[in-house]
C-alpha cells in the first residue's frame, strides 16, 4: 500500500514544495527546510540545514518506506 501525504511538488524542477522529506526526516516549506522545533541541542537535518533549498524529487520520496 502506498503512502498517503499531502505533499506538493514544483511542477517546473519536481522538487518538493511543501510538505515532508522523508529521507531526511524534516519538513519543506515554500522549498526549504523547516528547523525541527525540539528545545536544547539537536542534530537534526530540518535544524542543521533550516532555510536552504530542498533538492527531493516526488521520486526518491517515493522510494522512502
Amino acid at each position: 500500500m502506498a503512502r498517503q501525504s499531502s505533499d506538493t511538488y514544483y511542477t517546473h524542477t519536481g522538487t518538493l514544495c511543501n510538505g515532508y522529506d522523508y529521507r531526511n526526516q524534516a519538513w519543506v516549506r515554500n522549498g526549504k527546510y523547516e528547523a525541527c522545533g525540539h528545545t536544547g541541542p539537536c542534530t537534526c537535518f530540518g535544524k542543521k540545514w533550516q532555510g536552504t533549498w530542498c533538492a527531493v524529487t516526488r521520486e526518491e520520496n517515493e522510494e522512502v518506506a
